[in-house]
Parts: C-alpha cells; sequence; structure tokens
C-alpha cells in the first residue's frame, strides 16, 4: 500500500489533489467507504470514519535515457530561439537558413 507519492522534481512534478476518487457512479461530495484521496503528498483511504494513511512510499524518476532525451530537447530548443533570434537581427543569415531548408527539402525527398 502507498501513503506518500515523491519525486524529485528535476523532471517531473507531483501535484496533491484533496478532491477523494470514489468509485461510485453518483458521487455526491460525501466521503465513502474506500474512497481514496492524496492530501499533503500522502495516499489515504476512508474508513467509513476518518481519513487513514496508507502505509508505504513511492519514488517515480524518470530513466536515465528519458532524462538524456528530455535534456537535449531543452538544449535544442534554446539553439533554436537562439538561432531564430539571430535570424531577426541579420537578414543575411536568415536569407542562407531559408535557401538550407529549401536544399534540405529537396534531398530528403
Amino acid at each position: 500500500m502507498i501513503d506518500a507519492v515523491s519525486s524529485d522534481g528535476s523532471m517531473m512534478v507531483f501535484n496533491n489533489s484533496y478532491s477523494p476518487y470514489s468509485s461510485a457512479p453518483n458521487y455526491t461530495g460525501r466521503e465513502l467507504d474506500g474512497d481514496v484521496r492524496m492530501n499533503d503528498g500522502n495516499l489515504e483511504v476512508y474508513s467509513g470514519g476518518s481519513w487513514m494513511n496508507i502505509r508505504a512510499s513511492v519514488d517515480i524518476q524518470m530513466t536515465p535515457e528519458n532524462q538524456e532525451v528530455l535534456q537535449w530537447a531543452r538544449k535544442k530548443m534554446a539553439e533554436e530561439q537562439k538561432l531564430k533570434e539571430l535570424c531577426e537581427k541579420y537578414p543575411g543569415l536568415k536569407r542562407a537558413k531559408e535557401k538550407y531548408e529549401t536544399i534540405k527539402a529537396l534531398v530528403e525527398k
């Protein structure tokens, strides 16, 4: 059983939700036995009289490969933004990039 879910925050963010999950088809907003909720990072279950922590914890992390891919994507986005800014500042670079994109499109077909 799980009473806490956490992450180091570098690649994933965990948000708490105070609304209980209910499998009842017509949830009325009142707690029912077996309802589950996250409360300040703790997984809780309603026992019929009170909310009880479920005793265990989970630490969610991305694989090293996924971290590498995300870091590459961030770097690539920064490079593309820098190139866009340089193209706005230098019209010659903008024309050269347009020609490059045209030639690239032709040879990739």
